[in-house]
């Protein structure tokens, strides 16, 4: 019976604190082997529990992995960024520089407005607002606003068919240009908006809808 028992494992230390990577190979028992042994080699180099799975399909194998930490310890979040690769840099309620943009960003939730969303979805979605707000603000405070703003999100802020969410007038506030957003896969990429929409750029960059490949995005 499908559950979402294994969210649970986000809260190993009891905070919640979790970041997620997903490395994709071809599909044999000597590929699956390398990526465990690399990954759980670094994650254990700097004091994480392993915790990952594998999914198969007849093409690629999926190795799903998930570190888990205190997110209020700053120990742990300084443990997060140095076992990261360079030029690879966590958003938690900031802004960070690459190359000519200026990176904002937050998870993003299911919209209250949503036919599935609860009770539960609307407090979570007025939560990723506020930290989207901090984001905004950092940018404000550390860059100022003459370079071009790239937003990064996990859910996608807009609907075909619905009125944007919250999320987008922050952005439209924010002096954002260009919103890069995932959560939609299989059929489900046409669900939403793509393109330029009241001077904002939208792109899906689910991977699989994108080939599996790298996208380049120009300001």
């Amino acid at each position: 019976i499908p559950s979402l028992a294994e969210f649970s494992l986000s809260n190993w230390y009891g905070s919640g604190g979790h970041m997620d990577f997903s490395p994709i190979g071809p599909n044999t028992g000597e590929h699956a082997r390398r990526m465990n042994e690399l990954v759980r080699s670094r994650l254990h180099e700097y004091g994480f529990d392993h915790l990952a799975g594998f999914y198969c399909s007849s093409r690629v194998l999926r190795f799903i992995n998930t570190m888990v930490f205190r997110k209020n310890d700053a120990d742990d979040l300084a443990r997060v960024r140095e076992a990261l690769p360079a030029g690879c840099e966590p958003l938690q309620y900031d802004a960070h520089e690459a190359g000519s943009w200026v990176v904002v960003g937050a998870r993003g939730w299911l919209a209250p407005d949503d036919p599935l969303a609860t009770d539960t979805d609307a407090r979570v979605f007025r939560r990723e607002l506020e930290r989207l707000r901090l984001s905004v603000r950092d940018a404000d405070r550390r860059f100022g606003r003459e370079r071009p703003r790239l937003a990064m999100l996990h859910y996608p802020p807009w609907i075909e068919g619905r009125e944007p969410t919250r999320v987008v007038e922050i952005l439209r506030e924010g002096g954002v240009g260009t919103c890069v957003y995932g959560h939609l896969h299989g059929d489900d990429p046409r669900l939403g908006v793509q393109g330029e929409r009241g001077g904002i750029r939208f792109v899906l960059t689910a991977a699989d809808a994108i080939g599996f490949g790298p996208l380049e995005i120009e300001p």
